[in-house]
């Protein structure tokens, strides 16, 4: 169980990071 939930965090994580990354990428695609 404990190691089920370190994973589903793990995956939240990622997504968030991916979305911090898609974001700067169309800042510089901007400028």
């Amino acid at each position: 169980n404990r190691v089920k939930m370190g994973k589903i965090i793990a995956l939240e994580e990622l997504t968030d990071l991916r979305q911090k990354v898609r974001m700067i990428f169309k800042n510089y695609t901007i400028t």
